[in-house]
């Protein structure tokens, strides 16, 4: 865990010299996405590791986690409009996955909150406090500022054979000290239980980290073409 935040530190150090390098740009386009990340994550910066599930697994379901960056309780909130998870077949991007937040769901009660430091170490510590308003998920994260707040789509998908990629995107409103990043995993089926890190599931990919840089609505993306 020390080497991935040493090796995290590195390159957002990098990251952040080549920005200041530019061309002078002013506003939202100088927030480096990092500013937003929880100092415990190992992962401050996105990454798409696989375009189309590896082989043995067969389905998809997007995430996403959001977090009271600097753990003080100051209030802030997370307004979730929808999640999607996309196939490219052919040129084309289908939908196979979507949340629209249109009605609450049983399965949304399996949304939980986890360990915050070490970073999601051991099982799910509780149910994630949250509702369905407006048709919109509408969590704060300052409610528990010591723990993060975790939920995915609300069923899994098969993926087409002839995907030439697969892909999530959200779209959300955030406000106040809130860090939220989304990502996506492949599993062996449309069923088969968490076993442990990369036995059932394996992760294809996660986005930066987004705040409330804009007092609009944003999208949040893994593995956009």
């Amino acid at each position: 865990m020390r080497i991935i935040k040493i090796i995290s530190f590195l390159f957002t150090l990098i990251t952040l010299f080549t920005q200041g390098c530019g061309s002078g740009s002013s506003g939202n386009q100088d927030i480096y996405a990092g500013n937003f990340a929880p100092p415990e994550s190992p992962y401050p910066i996105g990454y798409y590791l696989h375009e189309t599930p590896p082989e043995g697994f067969r389905a998809v379901v997007g995430w996403m986690q959001a977090i009271d960056i600097d753990g003080d309780g100051e209030p802030c909130q997370v307004e979730v409009d929808w999640m999607r998870v996309y196939g490219v077949i052919n040129g084309e991007n289908i939908i196979l996955l979507e949340d629209d937040f249109n009605a609450y769901l049983p399965t949304m009660d399996f949304y939980g909150l986890y360990r915050r430091d070490p970073w999601f170490a051991g099982d799910q510590l509780g149910d994630m406090p949250f509702v369905i308003q407006d048709s919109m998920l509408v969590l704060t994260p300052d409610v528990h500022p010591d723990k993060v707040f975790h939920w995915w789509n609300t069923k899994r998908s098969l993926v087409p054979e002839d995907a030439d990629r697969v892909w999530f995107e959200a779209m959300v409103r955030i406000s106040g000290g809130t860090g939220v990043q989304a990502g996506m995993d492949y599993w062996k089926d449309l069923s088969a239980p968490y076993a442990g890190v990369n036995i059932n599931n394996v992760e294809a990919g996660a986005s930066d980290w987004y705040g409330n840089s804009t007092d609009d609505w944003q999208i949040i993306s893994v593995g956009r073409p």
